[in-house]
């Protein structure tokens, strides 16, 4: 079983439809653990940033709505680990020629200083393990026209077999890019879940046509072959229970098939704009603010 983090620099979220979206994308990630920074959400209000597939399990506020950072963790999951996974916009870069599209003269102190606390503290940048040499960032400075890498994954070397790999989300809904990693450990088994009838598919007239159709048609070729009652109802409901698992999966396929599209859509735009900034271009593919 797959546990999938993700480290995500939101740049706020006061507003409920910015919530809404943020907690839905990453249910479609089927995100795991979500580590959450610049929600701008007083303490009070810490808890709106939740449903019934994500709780808060950890939170820092500041008095005013511009800082914050939160710990977000699927409900149905239990991690009992002692290694570290920290995940963060850091405001700085490891290696300013390689992590930012236009270096600074104060980038290489703040560096030195990053580089010496993950030495300390015995933890790796598991993008650049899997990416070396490769360039990529995570930030546009509207302000200073710029990219840079200042999101980080960090984890615990002892973790590292368990990583196949480390992506760099589309932007979406922030001005930051997010972080994502499948954490694949052996030592947990996988979950069997009970099927349940998706009763939201009654809502839809296509599929009520068409079941009830195959329906009939299964129940006028099965109905004289079975002795018992029983039986064809068993039977029964293992064809309503296959109809409505192929329905869900054309449907799912269907959807995770146009949102691959417009994400990869969205990826080859800024690809473009990180390699040849233009503010026209950037104009077309803004993102949401903080209300």
């Amino acid at each position: 079983m797959a546990i999938h983090i993700l480290s995500w620099n939101v740049n706020g979220l006061n507003s409920p439809i910015k919530r809404t979206k943020c907690l839905d994308y990453l249910r479609c990630k089927k995100v795991s653990i979500a580590l959450i920074q610049e929600s701008h959400l007083k303490s009070a209000d810490v808890h709106r940033f939740q449903n019934k597939y994500f709780k808060v399990i950890s939170s820092s506020s500041a008095v005013n709505k511009t800082k914050g950072v939160l710990d977000s963790k699927a409900e149905s999951l239990i991690l009992e680990d002692c290694l570290v996974v920290l995940g963060g916009d850091f405001n700085a870069v490891l290696g300013p020629q390689l992590d930012r599209s236009h270096a600074s003269k104060s980038d290489s102190v703040i560096s030195g200083c990053f580089n010496s606390f993950l030495r300390h503290s015995n933890i790796c940048d598991v993008w650049c393990l899997q990416n070396d040499g490769a360039r990529d960032y995570t930030f546009f400075s509207a302000r200073h026209k710029s990219y840079s890498r200042t999101d980080y994954l960090l984890m615990s070397p002892s973790l590292i077999p368990y990583i196949s790999k480390v992506n760099i989300l589309p932007i979406i809904l922030s001005d930051h890019f997010p972080l994502i990693s499948p954490l694949t450990p052996t030592s947990l088994g996988a979950k069997r879940n009970r099927w349940r009838f998706n009763t939201s598919l009654l809502q839809d007239c296509t599929f009520v046509a068409d079941l009830r159709s195959y329906l009939m048609d299964f129940l006028q070729i099965n109905r004289d072959s079975a002795s018992d009652p029983q039986v064809l109802w068993e039977t029964t409901k293992c064809f309503i229970r296959g109809k409505c698992l192929s329905f869900s999966s054309f449907n799912k396929k269907r959807r995770e098939s146009r949102k691959f599209e417009l994400e990869k859509q969205i990826d080859i735009l800024e690809k473009e704009l990180k390699d040849n900034f233009c503010e026209t271009k950037r104009g077309q593919h803004d993102v949401d603010g903080d209300a």
